[in-house]
């Protein structure tokens, strides 16, 4: 894992850190802003918009409240992976619907815990003014 870490804001809504050698691959979506970028054994994919992944499918899922940038937040725990929700980053009044934070981090060997958590208390999103 690279010592340097990077910082990442995709479409200006939040930011996370990241280390430096991984790769971002920008994905087009119509109704979020989403993307992946990979490492050496990990991937970390994130969705941000109103229908983002709530990881409830996942099999033999633990999940954790916390607290991320002042958000409410789930830590969530699955085998060879790790997840972050934030269930309301932002409510859209004309939509009457919440836009939500999923990333996740899959591993391809040892899960990273260390790596995960450093991604994740890295994230900051970005309010809206007024």
């Amino acid at each position: 894992m690279a010592d340097t870490w990077l910082q990442t804001c995709p479409a200006q809504h939040f930011c996370f850190s990241h280390p430096a050698d991984w790769q971002p691959k920008q994905l087009r979506m119509v109704d979020s802003t989403a993307g992946i970028m990979q490492g050496e054994n990990v991937q970390l994919s994130y969705d941000y918009g109103i229908y983002s992944d709530n990881f409830s499918a996942l099999p033999d899922a633990k999940r954790q409240a916390l607290v991320i940038d002042g958000f409410d937040a789930e830590l969530i725990t699955s085998p060879g992976q790790l997840a972050l929700y934030i269930g309301k980053v932002e409510h859209i009044e004309v939509m009457n619907a919440d836009m939500a934070l999923s990333m996740m981090l899959t591993f391809s060997g040892e899960v990273d815990h260390k790596l995960a958590k450093q991604v994740f208390n890295s994230v900051r999103i970005t309010r809206p003014a007024g």
